[in-house]
């Protein structure tokens, strides 16, 4: 059996250039694996990230020891048939979803596996949010077993589908990763995990063309020039506006004001009636 010591971090130059480049490689290449579609139970919205089982892994660092690094992939095993790094003694072929390796002397050496594909699935989270998921979303989550080295559980490997509209490309960090707790817990920020934009709302009417300018009546007490607002409003040249944009005139009946055809403006008719 292939043991590691836990020390302090081994960190090179070469190993952060080797991890790069496998990381260069592996976005994205549509490979064979699992159904990887999931809905949203609320909304019934359907997410597909079949395009983002990749060949031959995605890798992200330990947050806590430089030399030690994961391969994982999602809905689908890592690949390492032509990799001598990973040990199949400790990640099996075709079937570790994750596993963990440690950079020695420039050398990646398998360490421990922490997902199987045959326990993947990929899933609807709703449960407590890890530090950087901002809501509930899809979560794909393997395991290798029971965690023998000190918490009660599984060796469980967990990544978590985040929104970003930019990550075409998808973004891959590290949220925690514990090796006494036997979990590693990783953020994937692709744009496949937005909801589509709400559709836009249908076009109004038509604003009707503007009137031709003239003199044009206005609550039949001045006249007021400009293009006219809408066909009730009478006029045209100054005089035709004036001839019929008249004030009503009020007679005095049975001490009440009325519209009469002869009489005086309402404010006259007021001070005698």
């Amino acid at each position: 059996r292939f043991w590691i010591q836990r020390s302090l971090p081994i960190h090179t130059c070469v190993a952060e250039e080797m991890m790069r480049q496998v990381m260069l490689a592996a976005v994205v290449v549509g490979v064979s694996g699992q159904n990887c579609q999931v809905s949203n139970p609320t909304t019934g919205e359907s997410f597909d990230f079949s395009s983002l089982i990749t060949a031959p892994y995605y890798t992200v660092n330990s947050v806590h020891y430089a030399s030690y690094w994961f391969y994982f992939n999602i809905c689908g095993p890592i690949d390492y048939a032509n990799d001598p790094t990973l040990n199949p003694d400790i990640c099996v072929p075709g079937q570790s979803t994750c596993c963990e390796v440690q950079d020695i002397d420039n050398k990646f050496e398998a360490s421990a596996q922490y997902g199987m594909l045959s326990t993947g699935a990929l899933s609807w989270w709703t449960g407590e949010l890890p530090a950087g998921v901002p809501e509930a979303g899809p979560v794909y989550m393997s395991t290798n077993g029971t965690c023998t080295k000190g918490a009660l559980g599984n060796v469980e490997a967990s990544v978590f589908f985040v929104c970003d509209a930019n990550a075409v490309v998808p973004q891959i960090s590290m949220i925690n990763d514990d090796y006494w707790d036997c979990y590693v817990k990783i953020i994937l920020r692709t744009s496949l995990a937005c909801s589509p934009p709400p559709p836009a709302p249908p076009p109004g009417p038509p604003h009707p063309p503007p009137g031709p300018k003239g003199y044009w009546c206005v609550q039949n007490v001045t006249c007021l020039y400009g293009p006219q607002p809408s066909p009730k409003f009478k006029g045209g040249t100054e005089e035709q506006c004036a001839a019929i944009c008249q004030p009503p005139l009020y007679m005095c009946k049975a001490r009440q004001c009325v519209e009469s055809p002869t009489g005086g403006t309402l404010q006259e008719c007021n001070a005698v009636c």
